[in-house]
């Protein structure tokens, strides 16, 4: 896990779109949609929401994800759905894959092969390279995801040689800026991290909460926030008494009412002794990369804190045992 971890920045470039492929999405764009749909569970759905934290703001049509059997009824055949799954035999995304077929919906695989790609019409699929993780698989995901999706709405490609170079870069932020992720993860210990976001870096919140779940079998939350200030807000009187620490994902490019949001959310939980984290970017994808980066390495620093095995999912394979398979 560390290894793949470490091959972060070099695996947002690793994979080249089939040009046809790119060519279909663009036809898409010219034709004209309603929305554009993202299939996935678990690591492999984090792409999709990375995407349309980023675009959902200028997009012309609705962005939705999708984490299910089944797809919401509005999703038609004026819909593009993209299905997400590295394994390619994730159970929910395939049967969501097929309801979308039924529906006539033009649909986009990502995968490393498996079912999906046996049930997915050859042209629509991008194929990725195996043997890595799901959840490490992400920058791979993402750059073929997001890709796809400006293809769709006529918007620019992402220039993902230069993201790559300048995530690579941001670990130098890490000194000085930041504290160690060793140092990190020895905070967290004995403690429940809870991750407050806003925006673009909502998500990155969540994909902390997820690696700290899988790679230290470790419990996290993680809240949105102006939605945390109507609720969970309340419940921070209990911080000290569970042992929660609250951590500030913050970025560079909130407005300034949001700015007075979360200082005056960090007031109010001053004495769960919270941290803010934040980095600097060039722009919300790069700042969302670097501060992934990051978070992914503190989850595997925790991980060995604790003496368990990051690669392991023991749990979940007994699910799917349990389910049939």
């Amino acid at each position: 896990m560390r290894e793949m971890i470490q091959a972060f920045p070099e695996l947002l470039r690793t994979v080249k779109i089939d040009d046809r492929i790119i060519e279909r999405a663009e036809r898409e764009s010219e034709k004209g949609l309603k929305g554009v749909c993202f299939l996935g569970m678990g690591g492999s759905s984090i792409a999709g929401e990375y995407v349309r934290s980023l675009l959902s703001e200028t997009s012309p049509v609705p962005l939705i994800s999708v984490r299910d059997y089944s797809i919401p009824r509005h999703v038609d055949k004026d819909w593009v759905v993209i299905a997400v799954s590295y394994s390619g035999n994730t159970e929910e995304t395939l049967s969501a894959y097929r309801e979308a077929r039924k529906r006539s919906c033009t649909i986009f695989s990502v995968t490393t092969g498996g079912e999906l790609k046996r049930v997915s019409d050859t042209s629509y699929v991008q194929l990725i390279p195996s043997g890595l993780q799901p959840r490490a698989a992400l920058p791979m995901l993402l750059s073929v995801t997001l890709n796809l999706t400006q293809s769709f709405l006529g918007l620019d490609h992402t220039d993902f040689n230069e993201v790559s170079r300048q995530v690579a870069l941001s670990k130098k932020e890490w000194v000085g800026n930041l504290m160690s992720p060793e140092t990190l993860a020895s905070k967290l210990n004995d403690s429940v991290p809870v991750f407050f976001a806003h925006g673009h870096l909502a998500p990155v919140a969540y994909r902390a909460k997820c690696q700290i779940n899988e790679n230290a079998k470790y419990t996290a939350l993680s809240w949105e926030i102006p939605e945390a200030n109507h609720n969970e807000i309340e419940a921070s009187a209990s911080y000290k008494r569970f042992s929660f620490l609250p951590i500030f994902l913050e970025s560079h490019f909130e407005n300034k009412r949001m700015d007075q949001r979360f200082s005056a959310t960090r007031a109010i939980l001053s004495s769960a002794n919270g941290l803010v984290l934040k980095i600097g970017s060039r722009d919300r994808l790069e700042e969302m990369l670097s501060l992934t980066l990051y978070l992914d390495t503190v989850s595997l620093e925790l991980a060995d804190l604790n003496g368990v095995d990051s690669l392991s999912v023991d749990k979940i394979s007994e699910l799917k045992a349990r389910l049939g398979g």
